[in-house]
Protein backbone atom coordinates (compact mmCIF):
# COMPACT_ATOMS: atom_id res chain seq x y z
CA UNK A 1 0.00 0.00 0.00
CA UNK A 2 1.32 3.64 -1.16
CA UNK A 3 1.80 5.91 1.08
CA UNK A 4 -1.61 8.36 -0.25
CA UNK A 5 -3.56 5.01 0.12
CA UNK A 6 -2.39 5.36 4.37
CA UNK A 7 -3.56 8.75 4.38
CA UNK A 8 -6.60 8.43 2.66
CA UNK A 9 -7.91 5.47 4.56
CA UNK A 10 -6.99 7.10 8.37
CA UNK A 11 -8.98 9.87 7.33
CA UNK A 12 -11.88 7.89 6.48
CA UNK A 13 -11.31 6.37 9.79
CA UNK A 14 -10.53 9.26 11.73
CA UNK A 15 -14.16 10.18 10.34
CA UNK A 16 -15.64 7.17 10.68
CA UNK A 17 -14.70 6.21 14.40
CA UNK A 18 -14.45 9.69 15.68
CA UNK A 19 -16.21 12.30 13.64
CA UNK A 20 -13.37 14.22 12.66
CA UNK A 21 -14.08 15.87 9.09
CA UNK A 22 -11.69 18.68 8.59
CA UNK A 23 -8.82 15.78 6.75
CA UNK A 24 -11.59 14.07 4.61
CA UNK A 25 -12.99 17.06 3.78
CA UNK A 26 -9.34 18.36 2.43
CA UNK A 27 -8.98 15.44 0.63
CA UNK A 28 -12.07 15.87 -1.51
CA UNK A 29 -11.66 19.19 -2.04
CA UNK A 30 -8.17 18.68 -2.82
CA UNK A 31 -9.11 16.11 -5.70
CA UNK A 32 -12.38 17.21 -6.88
CA UNK A 33 -10.14 21.00 -7.61
CA UNK A 34 -7.50 19.35 -9.11
CA UNK A 35 -9.79 17.69 -11.51
CA UNK A 36 -11.50 20.96 -12.39
CA UNK A 37 -14.75 20.46 -10.33
CA UNK A 38 -16.65 23.52 -10.56
CA UNK A 39 -16.62 25.80 -7.01
CA UNK A 40 -20.27 25.46 -6.57
CA UNK A 41 -20.44 21.78 -7.08
CA UNK A 42 -17.48 21.35 -4.45
CA UNK A 43 -19.84 23.30 -1.86
CA UNK A 44 -23.00 21.55 -2.54
CA UNK A 45 -20.91 18.43 -1.94
CA UNK A 46 -19.04 19.43 1.45
CA UNK A 47 -20.97 21.52 2.61
CA UNK A 48 -23.23 17.94 3.53
CA UNK A 49 -20.03 16.88 5.79
CA UNK A 50 -19.35 20.35 7.02
CA UNK A 51 -23.05 20.78 7.83
CA UNK A 52 -23.22 16.78 9.84
CA UNK A 53 -23.74 16.18 13.71
CA UNK A 54 -24.32 13.05 15.37
CA UNK A 55 -26.94 12.43 17.59
CA UNK A 56 -26.10 14.09 21.09
CA UNK A 57 -25.15 11.49 23.79
CA UNK A 58 -27.33 11.61 26.70
CA UNK A 59 -27.04 13.48 29.58
CA UNK A 60 -27.57 10.49 31.99
CA UNK A 61 -27.62 6.75 30.08
CA UNK A 62 -26.90 3.37 30.45
CA UNK A 63 -23.44 2.31 28.99
CA UNK A 64 -25.61 0.32 26.58
CA UNK A 65 -27.90 3.18 25.36
CA UNK A 66 -24.36 4.88 24.95
CA UNK A 67 -22.70 2.43 22.80
CA UNK A 68 -26.45 2.17 20.79
CA UNK A 69 -25.81 6.02 20.26
CA UNK A 70 -22.10 5.76 19.52
CA UNK A 71 -23.21 2.74 16.40
CA UNK A 72 -26.13 4.45 15.24
CA UNK A 73 -23.61 7.80 14.70
CA UNK A 74 -20.79 5.39 13.49
CA UNK A 75 -23.42 3.65 10.70
CA UNK A 76 -24.67 7.53 9.86
CA UNK A 77 -21.15 8.78 9.14
CA UNK A 78 -20.29 5.88 7.28
CA UNK A 79 -23.47 6.30 4.75
CA UNK A 80 -23.22 10.27 4.55
CA UNK A 81 -19.37 9.72 3.66
CA UNK A 82 -20.47 7.04 0.78
CA UNK A 83 -22.87 9.33 -0.13
CA UNK A 84 -20.27 12.14 -0.78
CA UNK A 85 -17.47 10.24 -2.09
CA UNK A 86 -19.96 8.09 -4.62
CA UNK A 87 -21.02 12.24 -5.61
CA UNK A 88 -17.89 13.37 -5.97
CA UNK A 89 -16.64 10.50 -7.67
CA UNK A 90 -19.32 11.30 -10.75
CA UNK A 91 -18.94 14.78 -10.25
CA UNK A 92 -15.26 14.29 -11.22
CA UNK A 93 -16.17 12.15 -14.41
CA UNK A 94 -18.76 14.59 -15.88
CA UNK A 95 -15.97 17.41 -15.77
CA UNK A 96 -13.46 14.56 -17.06
CA UNK A 97 -15.66 14.27 -20.23
CA UNK A 98 -16.59 18.04 -20.84
CA UNK A 99 -12.38 18.76 -20.57
CA UNK A 100 -10.14 18.03 -23.48
CA UNK A 101 -7.19 18.33 -20.53
CA UNK A 102 -6.12 15.18 -19.15
CA UNK A 103 -7.35 14.37 -15.88
CA UNK A 104 -5.09 15.01 -12.63
CA UNK A 105 -5.31 11.55 -11.13
CA UNK A 106 -6.88 8.44 -12.85
CA UNK A 107 -10.15 7.14 -12.09
CA UNK A 108 -9.36 4.28 -10.30
CA UNK A 109 -7.15 6.65 -7.94
CA UNK A 110 -9.77 9.85 -7.00
CA UNK A 111 -11.75 7.68 -4.34
CA UNK A 112 -9.90 4.88 -3.74
CA UNK A 113 -12.55 1.51 -2.73
CA UNK A 114 -10.89 -0.14 -0.09
CA UNK A 115 -11.53 2.86 2.71
CA UNK A 116 -14.78 1.16 3.58
CA UNK A 117 -13.75 -2.41 3.39
CA UNK A 118 -12.38 -2.32 6.88
CA UNK A 119 -16.34 -0.85 7.65
CA UNK A 120 -18.47 -2.92 5.69
CA UNK A 121 -18.92 -5.83 8.43
CA UNK A 122 -18.75 -3.96 11.59
CA UNK A 123 -21.74 -1.75 10.01
CA UNK A 124 -23.44 -5.32 8.66
CA UNK A 125 -23.35 -6.72 11.98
Amino acid sequence: MDQEQIDVSQLTEDFIEDGIKEGILVYITSVLLMNDVEREAIEKMVSRLVNYQDIPHPKIALHWRLKGVEAENKKRRKELLQKVLDEAQSEVLVYREKSIAPPAKTPSKVFPEYIYKKYESQMEA
